[in-house]
C-alpha cells in the first residue's frame, strides 16, 4: 500500500502547518484546505483516504462541510477536530469515523489515523 492521502480543512493556518509537517513526517501525503467549500472542491477533484475536519469553519460548519463531502465521496472517512463538547448545544452528526476535541495532542492524531486506516 502507497501513502495515505490526507486532507486537513481548517482555518488556523499556524496549527494546519504543524499538523501538516507532523503526518508528513509519519509518512503521509496531507493536503490543506482553509474553508469548508475549498475542503468540499478538493475532495471532489482529488481522491484522499481520511479527512481532519475543523468543525467551525469561517464559511460553513464541520457538519454541513461533512455532509458535502459525502456526496461526493460516498466512502470517505472523516474525523472532526472540534473545540465543542456535546453539552455545548451544537448537535454534532453521524458523518464522522470519530470526534476528537481540541486541543488534541498530535500523537492521538497519528494514533486514530492508524486505527481507522488500519
Amino acid at each position: 500500500m502507497g501513502k495515505a492521502a490526507i486532507l486537513l480543512v481548517d482555518d488556523d493556518e499556524a496549527s494546519s502547518q504543524i499538523l501538516s509537517l507532523i503526518l508528513m513526517d509519519e509518512g503521509y501525503d496531507v493536503d490543506l484546505a482553509a474553508t469548508g467549500g475549498a475542503g468540499i472542491e478538493k475532495v471532489s477533484a482529488n481522491k484522499y483516504d481520511l479527512v481532519l475536519l475543523d468543525f467551525l469553519l469561517p464559511d460553513m460548519r464541520g457538519n454541513d462541510a461533512a455532509s458535502k463531502m459525502k456526496e461526493v465521496s460516498p466512502g470517505l472517512r472523516i474525523v472532526l477536530l472540534t473545540g465543542y463538547t456535546k453539552n455545548e448545544g451544537e448537535r454534532i452528526e453521524n458523518n464522522y469515523e470519530r470526534v476528537l476535541l481540541k486541543p488534541v495532542h498530535p500523537e492521538l492524531i497519528i494514533r486514530t489515523i492508524a486505527e481507522i486506516l488500519g
